[in-house]
Formats: C-alpha cells, structure tokens, sequence
C-alpha cells in the first residue's frame, strides 16, 4: 500500500484502534474502520480486505499482538496455542454466533514498530530497510495582500470629427447611352468591312447586332426617366430604320456577287456603297446646334461688403455660397473657403458625445469659415 500524506499508516491505525476499542479487536472491524478513516480524508479504494491481512498478518510475527478466540474455555477444549488456559481465566464469549469470532489482542502499544510494519518485519529477518522518508510538513497559508485600487478612468479623449466622404455624383443621360453608342460604332465598323468584302454572312451579323441592340435599348427605356429615355428614343428609331434598309443591302450584296462583266460589278458595286451610305447615315444622329449660352450677369460684391453682412449674423451655408459667388475669382483664392465650408457640412452629431459639444463643434467651424474670408483680404504694407 503506498504511503499517504493524508492518512495514518496502517500499523499506526491498527494500533490506535485497538487502544480505543480496549485492547482488542477482530480483523473485519479494524478493516471497516480504516475505510471510513480513509473516505474521511477523501481516499477512495486505498485498502482492500486482502492487503489488510496481510498487515494483521505482520502484526501478529512481530509480536505485536496476539490471537484470541474470545470464547468458553469448554468449547475450545480449554486449548489456545498448544497450552492449557487457567482455570480462573475468563473469555468473551460470543453465544448468539455459530462460532466465536477471532479477536486480536494487542500486547505492546508503545512499540515504535507498528509505525512502519512491512520494514520491521523485513529488518527482523535480515533484509536492510531504507530509514524513513521524513513526513511533509505542511505550509503556512499565507494571506494575500489586498488589492491595489485601481487608477481612476481616464477621461475617453474627444471623438475626432469624421472625414467627410465626398460626394459621388449620379451619371448623367450622356454617361448612361454611351454603352448603346459604343454598339452603335461597332455597327459602323462592320458595315465598312462589308464595303471591302461584300458578303451575305457580314450583312447578316449586322442584321443580327442591331436587333440585338434595339431589344436592349427598348428593355432599357422602359425604366428610364427624363432625357435618358428621350435619347434611347433616338436610338431605337435609327435602329429600326436600319433594319428597314437590310433588304435594300442584302439585295445589292446578292447582284454584286452575281456580277460577270466588270462593267456590271463596278455598278452594282456603287449600289452596294450607296446602300451601305444609307445604313450609316440612319445609324449617324443628326448634329444638334449647342443651345445659345446666356451670359448671366452677376452682382458684384465687395470684399468687405460680405464680412460686414456676415458679421454676427445667423449661419447660412447656402446663402453665404451664394455671396461668394459674387466675388472675383481671379482676384480672390477661395480654396480655403471652401474647405472650410466641407468641414462645417461634414459634421454630425452621431461624432459627438452630447448636443452641446456637437453646437460647439458646428460653432468652431462657423467662426474657421468667417476666419478664412477675413484672410482673403489682402495685408496692408
């Protein structure tokens, strides 16, 4: 059985029991108890019933104790041992059992050999036994010390203001046809290879790109507003009239490869071109003349006529835009008016932590853009 830190040994239990119970015991009892001593310092399956007489077995060599029927001299026939018990020698007796139990009675409890059984018993027959480990002592609980108290929070530091993003415009009519006028080119190119190789296999790819094209476009201005749909308009019209032209084409391509005489190819060739003329001129738009431009005539204003009117007025974004346009821009650098102003429209309160920062915040950048137009005039010598 190994050693345990936390139990007594077994010689040592043996012999502690058998002092309380009054000097003796049976084996079966002196089990018992050792398993309960054991459970109660939380060893579980730390002795068995055979490993436990093997000690009461090494007890009894060493002398240590001694066997006992604890029964009526009568029913031993007055023999223990091989020696005739005395006649004024009284035993428990046990009546209520078939048989008296075999009690064990201790001899000598002072003995320093029910310490270490196993090694008692091996120095008693000649074999050397290591001297005894030291038990542990166990260590002082040392208490911790409390604690540090933690540092006061420092103050979160003040939300920088987000960047504003810029502004990405929506693409105009122009932007949105010019895919359908790429297409448009491309039919263009085709009917110019169609002039150098007349062939029905190229009038048919361009029959087949602008039906192709005049399906998209129509598909495309059903969800269209405004000029983008007017343009597609436009487009879908010169496709259609192109696809009107293709049997006047396919016709001239077929007499000019029919052509024997050279006199005859060179003029159904001219036919051939005058049609292809017609198909590109259907698929051209027509120039339009740019809209004459009015010049407007805007109010000047004076430098320090706008910082007078702005001066302690209420903030106004739009109308002070408005003012700046008044001014001269070859005399007047507004680059940083401008920033100044994107600054301003780029604050928002979801940046700050309560209203009044976001009205301090929106307050600065108001003063910044008064700063800035202060700054354009210019220093006096």
């Amino acid at each position: 059985m190994p050693v345990r830190v936390l139990a007594k040994p077994p010689g040592e239990f043996m012999r502690d029991h058998l002092v309380a119970a009054g000097g003796m015991d049976y084996p079966q009892s002196m089990f018992r108890a050792y398993k309960e001593h054991l459970m109660s310092v939380g060893i579980k399956g730390g002795c068995s019933r055979g490993s436990w007489s093997k000690y009461v077995w090494l007890a009894n060599k060493l002398g240590l104790i001694e066997f006992d029927h604890a029964g009526p001299p009568a029913y031993w026939n007055a023999v223990v041992n091989g020696v005739e018990v005395q006649a004024d020698y009284v035993r428990e007796s046990r009546p209520q059992a078939p048989s008296p139990r075999h009690y064990y009675r201790i001899l000598d409890p002072t003995d320093d050999r029910w310490i270490r059984l196993e090694a008692s018993y091996r120095k008693s027959i000649g074999i050397e036994v290591p001297p005894p480990a030291p038990r542990p002592i166990p260590k002082p609980k040392v208490e911790k010390p409390p604690p540090k108290p933690k540092p006061p929070p420092k103050p979160a530091p003040k939300p920088k203001p987000k960047p504003r993003k810029p502004r990405v415009k929506p693409p105009t009519a122009e932007e949105k046809v010019r895919p359908y006028e790429e297409r448009i080119g491309l039919i263009l190119a085709t009917l110019a290879e169609l002039e150098m190789d007349p062939t029905f296999e190229t009038v048919a790819k361009i029959e087949d790109m602008a039906l192709e094209l005049s399906e998209d476009v129509i598909e495309a201005a059903e969800k269209a507003r405004g000029p983008e749909r007017t343009m597609l308009g436009t487009i879908n019209s010169r496709m259609m009239a192109t696809l009107e032209e293709m049997p006047l084409l396919r016709n001239s391509v077929g007499r000019y490869l029919v052509s024997k005489t050279p006199t005859e190819r060179e003029r159904n060739l001219a036919a051939l071109r005058a049609a292809i003329r017609v198909a590109n001129e259907n698929l051209t738009p027509l120039p339009t003349t740019p809209p004459t431009e009015v010049e407007e005539t805007k109010e000047e204003m004076s430098l320090q006529a706008l910082i007078d009117k702005w001066e302690g007025r209420e903030k106004n974004v739009l109308h002070l835009e408005k003012d700046l346009q008044s001014l001269d821009p070859d005399v007047y650098e507004l680059n940083y008016v401008e920033d100044a102003i994107s600054d301003y429209r780029g604050l928002e309160q979801s940046d700050f932590e309560s209203g009044g920062e976001y009205r301090e915040g929106r307050q600065e950048a108001w003063d910044t853009i008064l700063e800035e137009i202060k700054n354009l005039a210019p220093e006096e010598d």
